[in-house]
């Protein structure tokens, strides 16, 4: 957070705080300790409320994980609601003991909100990391295919090979949960045909490619049926 954007917030909850307070001693109404004690509890309110939106800021985007809301918007929801009730209690002199436990009530969930907060960054980032990992995997294949052809000496073999490598390059990059047992099938799959490969035994090996394509088939139709739901 630059220095401007501090002195920004700082000045808003400073001119909010004042002008409330303003409020509060220009209309001509008895003040009471009860009520002193709710005006406390509001510049309470607009400390933390100060507080809680600098450590949002400060950390590129603080999110509640429980409320799923930025920092910055619990703050100004708590201070706004706490200004409402330290008013009505101000005025309208309701058993200050009710005021206090709501107001203990409403800090008691702001901090709560503040201490199970995940960096907003770091959600996109893990976001793309699960990405990233689903499309590793889908290279993973189509290179292993790639390489098999390069390596394979049978002409019939080789050739379904290398159509079956440019199926797995074109293939939807990302995969899914719903398919996560066809890919695993395919990876045994084509460890099996490379073994099959490198002691140079052809015999049943087309049958085994076409069992690989046929799975291909089933990822990509599944994957597409998941992303048109």
């Amino acid at each position: 957070m630059s220095d401007k954007m501090k002195k920004s917030l700082f000045a808003f909850y400073g001119i909010w705080a004042a002008a409330v307070l303003l409020i509060i001693f220009i209309v001509p109404t008895e003040k009471t300790r009860a009520d002193i004690g709710m005006i406390l509890f509001f510049v309470l309110a607009a400390a933390v409320s100060c507080g809680i939106t600098y450590m949002g800021f400060n950390k590129d985007g603080l999110v509640s994980k429980i409320y799923g809301l930025p920092m910055w918007q619990i703050a100004a929801r708590y201070c706004g609601i706490q200004t409402v009730v330290t008013l009505i209690f101000v005025f309208k002199h309701y058993p200050v003991w009710i005021g206090a436990v709501i107001s203990v009530i409403l800090l008691a969930a702001a901090l709560i909100g503040t201490m199970a907060a995940e960096n907003a960054r770091d959600m996109i980032a893990g976001v793309d990391d699960g990405i990233k990992d689903s499309v590793r995997r889908v290279k993973m294949l189509y290179t292993t295919a790639q390489s098999l052809a390069a390596d394979c000496e049978d002409a019939e073999a080789k050739k379904m090979l290398e159509k079956l490598s440019e199926e797995l390059r074109y293939s939807d990059p990302v995969s899914i949960p719903e398919v996560s047992g066809l890919e695993d099938d395919m990876e045994s799959g084509l460890e099996e045909i490379g073994s099959m490969i490198e002691n140079k035994n052809y015999d049943g090996i087309t049958e085994k490619i076409k069992a690989v394509q046929t799975l291909s088939s089933k990822r990509n139709t599944a994957c597409k049926t998941a992303k048109s739901m």
